[in-house]
């Protein structure tokens, strides 16, 4: 081999070598470089077991942070209080005056009744609570209703404030399973959840199959002999009404109904009618919240005593024990449409309102006090 070809020969081991030692370089940079992590990873390995806040959605869709393992909660509507307190007596802070009424006025433990006037009272809206009367009950989240007209005002107290809805009777479902989340008792929530949607299922299979449409006049208490008092369209007993196949007075969307006065909300439950637009409408059933309302009306000479529900015996006064109003309307629903379709909707009221107690309050009742009529 001549000189020549030894200096070529030198040159390619060189470059060679330089191409080995590249290689082996850029795979160790490889091999050693930490890959940046993405968001989701991050997230992942950063999160623990232990969060100090849950999220929960409420009726105004609403996402609401409540503290993990909540001790105090108040409520200041009737509906709400009554779940707060079933699903977590020890952690009800404070519960509305209506509330309380209800208790002394319905069947409940002597210990319940005991326990629940013990805690301190604020006024139920709309009678205008202050924040100093929810702040003085020390609460962690406080509990009450979308139409809430000082919602404003709770949403400056520093803590959750968590709006639920009860115009319409199927949204207390979801209330009871939300309220349950908050307090921590889902367990008890859902088998109360379930009760409601099972009841509300067996009803409308059965009203759902009926052929007629009565018209249906809720009467809401106060009546004397020129102006009723009736419940708008979107509230909880107009939606009774119409899950029974009824058709409520004031329902915008039924032409066999009357159109919501001017000025008047959808959502109120005591609307001001004269009894004019009640004839005009000439009702086939009327049901009432007390005996002393129907036997005013069914009286001989009553400005009422002309109409097709009158003329019929088709007047008839809520159960006492049951109402069309807050956690009772459930069974207040099925009551109604027996009587709306009597003979043909076939329920097992008596039992089913004793399961609803035994579930709901922890109470039994007797078959004399499910039938009790209203004073």
């Amino acid at each position: 081999m001549n000189k020549k070809s030894i200096k070529i020969t030198g040159i390619i081991v060189i470059l060679a070598m330089l191409s080995i030692a590249v290689v082996v370089a850029g795979c160790t940079t490889q091999q050693t470089a930490t890959p940046t992590p993405t968001p989701s990873s991050t997230t992942n390995a950063t999160a623990t077991p232990s969060s100090t806040t849950f999220v929960v959605t409420d009726a105004a869709g609403r996402a609401v942070t409540i503290p993990t393992n909540v001790t105090r909660v108040t409520s200041i509507h009737p509906t709400e209080s009554y779940i707060l307190y079933r699903l977590a007596p020890q952690k009800t802070a404070g519960v509305d005056n209506f509330f309380k009424g209800e208790v002394n006025n319905v069947t409940w433990n002597p210990s319940d009744v005991a326990y629940i006037n013990s805690l301190p009272t604020v006024p139920a809206f709309p009678l205008n609570p202050t924040k100093e009367q929810i702040l003085a009950t020390n609460p962690g989240v406080l509990l009450t209703l979308t139409k809430d007209p000082q919602l404003s005002t709770w949403y400056t107290l520093g803590i959750p404030v968590f709006e639920d809805n009860k115009d319409n009777l199927t949204y207390t479902e979801q209330s009871l399973r939300n309220i349950g989340e908050i307090v921590g008792n889902t367990a008890l929530a859902n088998q109360m959840a379930e009760f409601w949607h099972d009841t509300i299922a067996n009803v409308t299979s059965q009203t759902s199959q009926q052929t007629t449409h009565p018209k249906v006049l809720y009467d809401n208490g106060k009546y004397n002999s020129t102006t009723i008092n009736i419940p708008g369209n979107q509230t909880i007993f107009a939606s009774e009404i119409s899950l029974a196949g009824g058709i409520n007075f004031y329902d915008n969307s039924n032409p066999s109904s009357n159109q919501l006065p001017a000025g008047q909300s959808p959502s109120s439950e005591s609307i001001p009618t004269d009894i004019s637009y009640v004839y005009a409408w000439n009702p086939d059933v009327i049901i009432c919240t007390s005996n002393a309302t129907a036997s005013y009306i069914m009286a001989p000479g009553s400005p009422y005593q002309d109409l097709n529900a009158v003329k019929n015996g088709h007047v008839y006064t809520v159960p006492k024990y049951e109402s069309m109003d807050n956690i009772y309307a459930l069974m207040g629903f099925e009551w109604l449409s027996t009587v709306m379709y009597p003979g043909q909707v076939h329920l097992d009221f008596v039992n089913d309102t004793k399961a609803f107690y035994q579930l709901y309050q922890n109470d039994s009742i007797s078959t004399a006090l499910v039938n009790t009529p209203s004073p």
